[in-house]
C-alpha cells in the first residue's frame, strides 16, 4: 500500500527499496517527504465491525490548507522515526463493502463526504467532519456516511480535489441566503475556498468582487465572475494597508455579503465595507504557527471589542462555518454534472513527484487552484 507522507529525519532508514524519498521547505522549515510502502489494511466485509464500512482504493488525493498544520503538529510529537500520511480529499473505488451497506458496491466511484453539525459524532456513531486526514492512504477503511458516489463524468483529478471545499462553499453561500441582485466580497481570492465559492456563485444572480494582494491572476479571476478585483497592499509593517482598501472600495458602494475564508486577517477590516443589515461569513483563519506560537494582532485592525460594537450599530450578522452538510456536497455533485459548477486544478503529479507536489500546494505563490497526486 502507497502512502504520501512528512516524515521524521530517520525514517527513510525504515524502508525498503521501492519507498522514496525528498527533501522539501514549507513555510521555510526544511522536512523530508516521501512515498512509502507499507501492509495494505485486513477487511472481512462478514465481519460484525465491518457490517457499516467500506474499503476504498483511492486513486487520486489533494491536502487542503489545514493539512499543513496537522502535518506540522504530528512531526512535532512522532520524532525521527515517525511519519504522517497526509491528504484530505480525495476519489477512490469502492473495493468490499460490508454485510448491511447500502447505496454502494464494489466498482463504485467515491469521495469523502465531511457533513459536520456540530455533534462530534452523528446518529450512525461515525465521527462527524473530515473523513480522513490521510487520504494518500492507498487503501481506506470507511464508514458508509463518510463517503459520496460521483457521477462517471467527473475526472479523477477533480473528484480529488472536490469535496471539502464544494461542501464549504455551498454551506456558506446557503447560510448567507444570497438574494438576487445583491451585493457580494471575496477575500483572499486566490485561495482554494474562495476559488470554490467563486464557482459556486455562478448559480445565483448577484455582483461579485474580490480582495487580493496581487493582480497577478486578475484576467482568470473575472473569467470565473469577478466584476471587479481589489488590490489590497501592504502598510510599512507588513500588515495589509486599511486606508488604501478604504479608498478603492469606497467608489464601489458598501456589500451586503463577505466571504472570508481567513477572519483573523479580514474580519476587523471587512465590517466597515458592509451595508447596513449585511451578512459575513467565515470558514478559519490564517495563523496556524507551526511553531505553536499564538496569533498575533494584526495591525490597523480594530480590537474585537470596536469591532463587535461596530456590527451592533449596523445590525451585521457574523456567522460561522465548519465545512458543511451531505445536501450541501450533494448539490455541488449535482450542478457539476449539469454543467453550472466546476473546480480549478493547477497542477496534477505522479510517481516520484513528491518534493514538487509538496512545494506546489504549500509554498509557490502562483498556485492557482487544487494541487492533486494521482497513483498510476
Amino acid at each position: 500500500m502507497r502512502s504520501i507522507a512528512v516524515c521524521g529525519g530517520e525514517v527513510k532508514n525504515l524502508f525498503g527499496g521501492d519507498s522514496h524519498f525528498e527533501q522539501v521547505q514549507v513555510d521555510g522549515l526544511p522536512m523530508t517527504c516521501g512515498l512509502i510502502h507499507t501492509r495494505e489494511p485486513d477487511f472481512d466485509p462478514r465481519a460484525e465491525e465491518n457490517s457499516l464500512r467500506v474499503l476504498v482504493k483511492i486513486k487520486a488525493f489533494s491536502c487542503n490548507y489545514r493539512d499543513k498544520g496537522l502535518f506540522f503538529a504530528a512531526l512535532g510529537k512522532a520524532g525521527a522515526k515517525g511519519y504522517f500520511p497526509v491528504g484530505s480529499d480525495f476519489v477512490g473505488e469502492v473495493i468490499e463493502v460490508g454485510r448491511e451497506v447500502s447505496g454502494l458496491e464494489p466498482g463504485d466511484k467515491v469521495i469523502g463526504d465531511n457533513n459536520y453539525v456540530g455533534n462530534v459524532v452523528d446518529g450512525d456513531g461515525a465521527f462527524e467532519g473530515v473523513a480522513t486526514n490521510h487520504a494518500s492512504k492507498e487503501y481506506q477503511i470507511l464508514h458508509q456516511v463518510k463517503l459520496i458516489k460521483i457521477p462517471g463524468q467527473m475526472p479523477d483529478a477533480v473528484a480529488a480535489a472536490f469535496s471539502l471545499n464544494s461542501q464549504t462553499a455551498y454551506s456558506m453561500i446557503r447560510k448567507l441566503e444570497v438574494r438576487t441582485g445583491s451585493r457580494v466580497l471575496i477575500t483572499a481570492a486566490k485561495s482554494n475556498v474562495a476559488l470554490f465559492t467563486l464557482n459556486a456563485l455562478r448559480n445565483h444572480d448577484v455582483s461579485v468582487y474580490a480582495t487580493s494582494t496581487s493582480l497577478t491572476h486578475e484576467a482568470r479571476l473575472k473569467a470565473l465572475g469577478v466584476t471587479e478585483l481589489i488590490k489590497v497592499g501592504r502598510a510599512a509593517d507588513g500588515s495589509l494597508d486599511q486606508q488604501g482598501l478604504n479608498e478603492r472600495v469606497r467608489p464601489l458602494g458598501k456589500f451586503d455579503y463577505v466571504i472570508d475564508p481567513f477572519f483573523d486577517v479580514h474580519f476587523g477590516r471587512a465590517l466597515g465595507l458592509m451595508a447596513s443589515g449585511g451578512r459575513y461569513v467565515t470558514c478559519g483563519l490564517l495563523a496556524r504557527n507551526p511553531t505553536g506560537g499564538a496569533p498575533q494582532q494584526q495591525s490597523g485592525v480594530p480590537p474585537l471589542t470596536e469591532a463587535l460594537g461596530y456590527a451592533i450599530y449596523k445590525n451585521l450578522q457574523f456567522i460561522g462555518n465548519c465545512l458543511g452538510l451531505t445536501p450541501d456536497l450533494s448539490d455541488a455533485i449535482r450542478d457539476f454534472a449539469h454543467d453550472s459548477y466546476d473546480v480549478v486544478i493547477d497542477s496534477v503529479f505522479r510517481r516520484g513527484q513528491v518534493a514538487d507536489f509538496f512545494a506546489r500546494t504549500f509554498s509557490d505563490p502562483e498556485r492557482f487552484g487544487k494541487v492533486v497526486y494521482v497513483y498510476d
